[in-house]
């Protein structure tokens, strides 16, 4: 369908299952538990910032660099999705993405 209507093929596949099934809570970003924390135990986490191409079609690479992180003794968290400007710029719409 997408092929026949504005001729878009080879569309990558979202990944199964999504991150956030693959995510435990304990790895999902919480700022209350950040604030709680001495510098030194905050220097502890690496906090992962999600790109959309990555975090919606290869959450199997997001999920690897989480278990990476563990086994260097950090604890890993992951910063919610926030959606930003690059499809405007990448898409060509300049004024859009200016905005």
């Amino acid at each position: 369908l997408i092929k026949k209507t504005v001729g878009y093929v080879d569309t990558p596949q979202l990944s199964i299952p999504a991150l956030n099934k693959r995510v435990n809570k304990t790895q999902k970003f919480n700022l209350e538990l950040l604030k709680k924390l001495s510098t030194d135990e905050q220097n502890d986490y690496v906090l992962i910032v999600q790109d959309p191409f990555t975090s919606f079609y290869e959450a199997e690479l997001v999920e690897s660099f989480i278990t990476l992180i563990t086994q260097l003794g950090k604890k890993p968290m992951l910063l919610p999705f926030k959606p930003n400007g690059k499809p405007q710029h990448v898409k060509g719409f300049l004024h859009e993405f200016k905005l």
